[in-house]
């Protein structure tokens, strides 16, 4: 599944938003930038709020200070919803993958940022079936042995200076 600046459309984030819209189980997605636009913002709410299991994993520190900031600035939108966020501490995280159900496994260079999105020109693979989807899905389990649950009570905990920050970027 290719995307980029010379799409009319934005293939990568459309495909990944219909499928959490039909997702029915569980959802686990894998990236080092999490910046989604309102569309991907709300696929994640609303298969949250349908009862999905719904598991955000990404890094603990992020390599860019900005992205980062502006990254977890969605937090407690997707924490609120009901989805579980965890923060890989083991290094950098830089697997950029979607599970869903026993359906449909996505590896690719595309973030879940809007840069991704429209800017960058991207290449996914999108891959359908149990065998498959469970390949990937025993990966990204084995990424939160290395993680911590980030709670809507401890992110609400934060800094008040360090809260306005991340809303700015």
């Amino acid at each position: 599944l290719p995307s980029g600046p010379s799409y009319p459309t934005e293939n990568y984030q459309r495909a990944v938003t219909a499928a959490l819209h039909e997702a029915r189980r569980q959802v686990i997605i894998t990236t080092p930038y999490f910046i989604p636009d309102e569309p991907l913002l709300q696929a994640v709410q609303i298969a949250a709020m349908r009862g999905v299991d719904v598991v955000l994993i990404v890094p603990s520190r992020c390599d860019q200070k900005l992205v980062g900031a502006a990254g977890r600035a969605y937090y407690e939108d997707i924490l609120r919803a009901g989805a579980q966020l965890y923060l890989f501490e083991k290094g950098l995280l830089h697997a950029k993958t979607v599970s869903v159900d026993d359906k449909i496994a996505v590896i690719g260079s595309s973030n879940f940022d809007i840069r991704s999105f429209v800017l960058n020109f991207e290449l996914s693979l999108l891959v359908y079936g149990p065998e498959a989807t469970q390949e990937l899905r025993d990966k990204q389990l084995s990424y939160l042995e290395h993680s911590r649950q980030l709670t809507l009570t401890q992110w609400r905990k934060r800094p008040r200076m360090v809260r306005l920050g991340q809303n700015i970027a």
